[in-house]
């Protein structure tokens, strides 16, 4: 078998060209920037060039794998009703507040798509003159069905509270029907 020490050395796995340190800076650049601007400034900062599709696919695999986990961990409540363990942090109120927004397609079969955003957030505390923000505040954004959002809402919130304690829970949003059935499925 053949073994390449200075790549061993270095931490560059079989078919990478890239170390491991190289391909964390790429992924901290994309998470704050566009892919091409980071593969501009890796370009100035590194010998070896990443092209924009290469810092993509980067990000792809890392977002694959946590994707994966939420997928099989919402499966697992959705069939078991068990949900995970979470820091159990206790409020007695919650408002959520969830919209949707239009999304244009490329290379799709359909044309538009929505994505669904939930923000939650336990109440707001004045900040200056007529002015508030939200305390501890969760989101969740995600591209699927109403039937969908709503469970995957509550695993992303129960890993954080223990929503057992939450006595009153109000819903906002524009009336849309996915919107309802939040309503309904929290009892808000």
């Amino acid at each position: 078998t053949y073994h390449y020490l200075l790549d061993e050395l270095l931490g560059i796995g079989k078919y990478h060209h890239i170390t491991r340190h190289v391909y964390k800076l790429a992924l901290d650049m994309a998470g704050v920037m566009p892919f091409r601007r980071s593969a501009e400034i890796l370009a100035k900062a590194i010998p070896v060039n990443l092209s924009h599709q290469t810092i993509h696919r980067i990000v792809a695999r890392v977002a694959d794998i946590h994707l994966e986990k939420q997928d099989s961990l919402l499966e697992w409540f959705q069939r078991n009703g068990e949900l995970p363990d979470s820091k159990n942090l206790v409020s007695e109120r919650m408002v959520v507040e969830a919209d949707g927004i239009m999304l244009s397609l490329q290379r799709e079969k359909t044309r538009k798509t929505e994505a669904k955003l939930g923000i939650v957030y336990e109440g707001r505390k004045k900040s200056g003159n007529n002015r508030f923000i939200t305390v501890n505040k969760s989101v969740y954004a995600d591209v699927i069905s109403g039937d969908s959002f709503w469970p995957a809402m509550t695993l992303k919130l129960s890993q954080r509270y223990d929503l057992s304690g939450t006595n009153y829970m109000l819903l906002g949003g524009d009336g849309a029907g996915w919107i309802r059935e939040g309503a309904e499925y929290f009892g808000a």
